[in-house]
Order: structure tokens, then sequence, then C-alpha cells
């Protein structure tokens, strides 16, 4: 379980109502996509918390069907579910197995991973605001920081109720 932070560049407060529920939206799909669970989390006008339990990574690919499950809970993804079943479909008629698993596996690896998963939300929450406000650059002032909660007990409680009270 990790806590995660990050603040907008110069602290800038950017998050209204509107934006607050586009950054969740996205939260919500990249939680999926991940495979990660968000525990809680909290916007706040210029920063955010998530509180975000990691699986295990998996050691094999993904079978493809899951895969395209998770690209078709994506929003605006540069790779759709429908442009990826494509590629299967190419690899398959090529009789290319290597190709079909190196492809899944390209998915599969920012899968279970709290840096892919933060740095996807931060870039894809970037994209819109930054096209919705007519801005260009980064949004955040750094990469992200988290901190590993060790255990199932009062540390995970007290960090959680850290991030409520926020």
């Amino acid at each position: 379980v990790y806590h995660c932070l990050s603040r907008v560049v110069d602290r800038r407060f950017i998050f209204g109502p509107g934006e607050k529920e586009r950054f969740v939206q996205f939260l919500r799909e990249y939680e999926q996509f991940c495979g990660v669970e968000v525990l809680t989390y909290c916007l706040m006008s210029n920063h955010f918390h998530i509180l975000v339990e990691v699986p295990q990574r998996a050691e094999a690919s993904l079978p493809a069907e899951e895969v395209l499950r998770r690209l078709e809970g994506l929003s605006g993804a540069a790779v759709t579910a429908g442009k990826a079943r494509q590629m299967l479909e190419m690899f398959a008629k090529a009789n290319d197995e290597a190709g079909t698993q190196a492809y899944l596996e390209s998915f599969t690896r920012r899968m279970g991973d709290v840096s892919q998963f933060i740095k996807r939300l931060k870039q894809r929450f970037t994209q819109w605001y930054n096209r919705r406000n007519g801005r260009k650059g980064t949004l955040w002032e750094d990469r992200f920081k988290s901190v590993l909660v060790e255990g199932e007990g009062d540390a995970l409680v007290t960090m959680a109720a850290y991030i409520e009270l926020n």
C-alpha cells in the first residue's frame, strides 16, 4: 500500500468541482486498467493524496481478452481496444506468437505498478486540463511522492484517516 501525493506547479489552485470530477473519472479508469485498488483519496485545490494498494505483478502476460477489457475502460487512450484488437489479429494471421506475446507484455508491464498508475493518471489529466484551458506544458511540480505503508493495522488506518481528514 502506498500513500501518493503530487502538487500542481507553482502550487496554483486549479481543482474546482469540474476538475475534481474529471480527475476522479481518470483515477477510476486507470485504477481499473492498472489493476490497483484506490483505498481512499483526497483532492485539494492544488494537490492530491491517494492511498493505493498495488497487487503482485503478473509473472506472465495477461490474456488478450483481459488486456482488451481493460483498454475498453480508458477514455481518450492512445491505443484503444479496437486498435489493440487489430494488432492482435494481425499477429494471429502472421502466426507470430512471439509478436503477440511481446505486444501483450507491453500492456502487462504497465499494470500492477504504482509509478505507471500515477504517471498515466497525471498525464491524462494534464492533457485534458491543458486542452480545456488553452495551455501547454507541465501541470505538476515534480514526479510524485510516495510512502510505503506496511501492514494492515494502525499504520494503514492512521494514513487513511490522515487522507480523509484533509
